[in-house]
């Protein structure tokens, strides 16, 4: 399969920045994809400059990662880890494994925490024999459910809720939310 027009305006695009975006099925993995291999090929992303490929789906994600890899082994192109793939809850899930700790005023390394979905966190609890109430497993598979449906009216309801639960709850139990990888080729 190869670029439409829109598609190689982007690939062969000399800006330092730019902004992708389309609806499902257009095309932006790919097209990110070649752009990262493109730039990587042409020398345009000066050492110690990094690459940010930011997705809104794990599974987009992924064959970015798996994608970038073979094409640039192919090319005999090495990235130097210069490039990094996350989708949005992975990156910020890192952010928060850097910075978390200081910001929200936590003892505690969040990298150490065990990382559960949603599914996990009842037996997680189970396991450790503690109670967990079932209003904060309903908020978290409710803002699971809203963060994979993207529904942002109530995603918004129950941020707060879902935040404190994770600050009073699940990292007081060494766990946290985690509905995704993190990706770096």
């Amino acid at each position: 399969m190869g670029a439409d027009k829109s598609q190689a305006a982007v690939i062969n695009c000399l800006l330092p920045r730019i902004f992708v975006e389309a609806p499902a099925g257009y095309g932006k993995t790919f097209t990110m994809t070649e752009k990262i291999v493109e730039d990587f090929r042409r020398n345009l992303i000066p050492n110690p400059k990094k690459i940010l490929a930011l997705t809104f789906s794990v599974n987009a994600a992924r064959k970015m990662r798996s994608d970038i890899r073979a094409k640039l082994l192919q090319a005999n192109q090495s990235t130097d880890n210069r490039v990094s793939v996350y989708n949005y809850h992975a990156l910020a899930r890192r952010i928060l494994g850097l910075y978390g700790p200081s910001l929200l005023g936590l003892s505690v390394d969040l990298n150490s925490c065990a990382q559960l979905n949603e599914s996990q966190v009842l037996n997680h609890f189970q396991h450790s024999k503690c109670t967990l109430d079932p209003q904060v497993n309903r908020v978290l598979t409710n803002f699971s459910a809203a963060l994979r449906d993207c529904d942002e009216a109530t995603l918004d309801g129950l941020i707060d809720s879902y935040n404190q639960i994770l600050l009073t709850v699940l990292i007081p139990q060494n766990c946290i939310t985690d509905y995704c990888g993190v990706f770096s080729p």
